[in-house]
């Protein structure tokens, strides 16, 4: 068995769910983009842009991204053509990314699957890091196929 770790491209703020992520993935300054991307805040487009601009890129999971309209002009066309599935994850308490904004996401990427965290805000990366690291280590393991775990069947709390 290989203690070889995949690669991970963190574009988000240093957190615990990142800390927590490091011990299955090898996240560091990749060169190229690698499989899997998880990013937040204003990276998400950059995140996007990657797996826009290499088939390289099997997953990306965005943390509390920003509203559709706050990316750049032209930015939605362009992401109808991206194939990578993507995990959008939005708090239910986070007025910054509230939860509506999951709608449009849902209609602006063919394959946006967004996820409801609840107690969450704005920083859920560091408040809910244990069931934030869960999910998206699940969902970029299993792309598509995450929301059926193969662990157990737990909700997340």
């Amino acid at each position: 068995m290989s203690d070889q770790k995949t690669p991970l491209l963190w574009l988000a703020p240093p957190s615990a769910a990142r800390d927590l992520l490091a011990r299955t993935f090898d996240i560091g300054a990749a060169t190229e983009a690698p499989p899997f991307i998880v990013a937040a805040g204003a990276r998400v487009g950059e995140a996007l842009q990657l797996a826009l601009d290499t088939d390289r890129v099997s997953a990306i999971a965005l943390i509390a991204p920003p509203a559709l309209a706050q990316l750049e002009p032209g930015a939605v066309e362009r992401l109808q053509q991206i194939e990578t599935p993507v995990l959008a994850l939005f708090g239910t308490g986070d007025d910054a990314s509230p939860p509506d904004f999951a709608h449009d996401w849902r209609r602006g990427l063919p394959k946006c699957f967004p996820m409801f965290v609840y107690a969450a805000g704005a920083d859920m990366a560091n408040e809910r890091p244990a069931a934030i690291a869960s999910i998206i280590a699940e969902f970029l393991k299993r792309g598509e196929g995450f929301l059926v775990q193969q662990a157990d069947g737990r909700l997340y709390d």
